[in-house]
């Protein structure tokens, strides 16, 4: 496990963690975020999070390493792991659109009211049925972007849709953004 940066080093920055599957990046933002609830900001954090329930290594809510009781945390009622659980190109792009459907709706309440802190658990989720620059403005309402997205090559599979090849163009973009892009491997 990759230990977490100062927080020196977070605060006031746009930071993203991101590697492939089950190498321990919500884990790393759960620790980052609990750091800054210690030192007091817990008041000033929005927590997304935009991950599907774990499967297998996949996956995860941030609530598994994280307690969010006094954070400000949206998620949406469920979110899809749209290449582990579709088994067609029709229902992959189904869950796409359903997953950015409500994760639109989140990111709208933030819009309404953004917090110093906005931190984000598996934001390639969102980025394979939207783009970075639309990402990006809602992040730039924020101090201190934090943020956990996977980056790899264990979901490729995507029945010929080219999800997979667009949500890695969208993070590549993302990472180029950020000031402090960590890989977790």
């Amino acid at each position: 496990m990759i230990r977490p940066p100062p927080l020196g080093d977070i605060l006031g920055r746009r930071t993203l963690i991101y590697g492939d599957v089950g190498v321990g990046k919500s884990q790393l933002l759960a620790e980052i975020i609990g750091q800054l609830v210690e030192k007091g900001y817990g008041e000033e954090i929005t927590v997304v999070d935009m991950a599907p329930k774990k499967i297998g290594k996949a996956g995860g809510e941030i609530t598994m390493y994280l307690d969010v009781v006094g954070l400000r945390y949206l998620r949406p009622s469920h979110i899809y792991a749209p290449r582990l659980q579709a088994c067609n190109p029709d229902d992959l792009g189904r869950y796409v659109k359903a997953n950015v459907e409500s994760l639109d709706k989140l990111l709208e309440k933030y819009k309404i009211a953004p917090t110093r802190v906005l931190a984000v658990n598996d934001v390639s989720i969102y980025l394979q049925g939207r783009t970075a620059a639309q990402l990006i403005e809602v992040l730039k309402l924020s101090e201190t972007f934090i943020g956990s997205c996977y980056y790899g090559h264990s979901l490729d599979e995507d029945y010929g849709t080219g999800v997979s090849a667009w949500e890695r163009r969208q993070v590549e973009e993302l990472i180029r953004w950020v000031d402090n892009p960590i890989y977790v491997s």
